[in-house]
């Protein structure tokens, strides 16, 4: 069936740091998924990220299994950095995705140059994963970026703070024209997920099934 891809969707110029934050969200869903599955993703390579039946997925998703990994722990750990890993490519000024993923020695390395292109609230977690984890070979006390997302989203609402995640999005809004209505579908998706993370949660089960 045909579907598209991340460079195909043009996500780097038509989301705003929200909405990379949403969709960075539904793939860590989506992966986490695939780990209880005992799977793990092979490629974060924005080609190999489809957009497909108003869902994402990952193209490449093999069988855990000795040949590509020692163990589950180590699947679960080079999958969050890939994840991590495109989510600095797309939150980086004026780089383009479609030159691929950088090296994660590099961004490893060079990160406390760059952490101020993560939202504030964001910057412990990718530092977690694209230094410490990566540099221990220990998985974070939060692997999933979503899982994180949420608690931290919970715990600043207790302190009296304003929810980000519940900000209304407007299904369509970010498209370029009427030629790219597929492109709607996309911010469709997003929409139905940010109320998902303030307690419609079912939905999302019967979204990514």
């Amino acid at each position: 069936m045909e579907h598209q891809n991340l460079l195909d969707l043009k996500i780097k110029t038509k989301l705003d740091s929200e909405d990379k934050r949403y969709l960075l969200m539904l793939l860590s869903i989506r992966m986490k998924k695939y780990h209880e599955q005992n799977k793990m993703v092979t490629s974060f390579k924005p080609e190999d990220i489809i957009y497909q039946d108003g869902s994402f997925d990952f193209l490449e998703v093999k069988n855990i299994s000795p040949l590509l990994v020692n163990d589950k722990d180590t699947a679960i750990l080079h999958n969050i950095i890939g994840l991590a890993n495109l989510g600095f490519c797309l939150f980086l000024p004026d780089y383009d995705i479609a030159n691929g993923l950088l090296d994660k020695s590099v961004v490893s390395d060079r990160f406390n140059s760059f952490v101020t292109i993560f939202d504030e609230k964001d910057r412990d977690y990718f530092k977690s994963v694209l230094v410490d984890a990566r540099n221990t070979g220990q998985l974070p006390a939060i692997p999933y970026y979503y899982d994180y997302a949420v608690q931290k989203e919970k715990s600043d609402t207790s302190k009296g703070q304003s929810p980000s995640l519940i900000r209304a999005t407007e299904a369509g809004k970010y498209m370029a024209d009427k030629e790219e209505a597929a492109f709607g579908d996309i911010f469709f998706f997003v929409t139905i997920t940010a109320s998902m993370l303030i307690g419609i949660g079912s939905l999302l089960i019967f979204f990514l099934k």
